[in-house]
């Protein structure tokens, strides 16, 4: 009976961790809509790294700027369809981001495929690195995707 019972509370804290990571994918979105900087801060690991969909990787710093710059623009974005992958001292989220905005000027609408890797860190989860595929781009004329760069994942 004792052995069910820490069966059961350990599955518990699982599917509370499966479901924290589905709140941080919406959270992260919120933040590349608000600007909210302590969210960043706090859920994207110091080391964090995207893989856009044409194979380049920007850094964590790289990302901000932009942001910050306003050489990026999220106008609207959601993300959806989140799988939840749970490993000893990691998990992998999965999912889709949907995104319109602006990037160097530039009008975008793109859905995009992403895969995060998250650690456990004093204070939760953070995301390490992330990873993105092209999905559908609808061209709202603007820059050349593949060799001025994506907005990618980083919505």
């Amino acid at each position: 009976m004792g052995r069910q019972l820490r069966i059961s509370m350990h599955i518990t804290t699982l599917a509370d961790d499966c479901r924290r990571l589905e709140v941080i994918q919406q959270e992260l979105v919120r933040e590349w809509l608000t600007h909210d900087g302590s969210t960043v801060d706090r859920l994207l690991a110091p080391e964090w790294m995207v893989t856009h969909a044409d194979g380049r990787t920007s850094t964590r710093e790289e990302v901000l700027r932009e942001f910050d710059s306003g050489g990026n623009r999220l106008l609207e974005g959601r993300v959806d369809e989140i799988k939840v992958r749970m490993f000893e001292g990691f998990a992998i989220v999965t999912g889709r981001t949907y995104a319109r905005g602006e990037y160097k000027g530039h009008a975008y609408d793109v859905n995009l495929r992403f895969a995060d890797v998250f650690v456990r860190r004093s204070g939760g989860r953070q995301c390490r690195r992330t990873l993105v595929g092209s999905r559908r781009m609808k061209r709202v004329p603007g820059p050349d995707f593949g060799t001025e760069g994506s907005p990618s994942k980083s919505v």
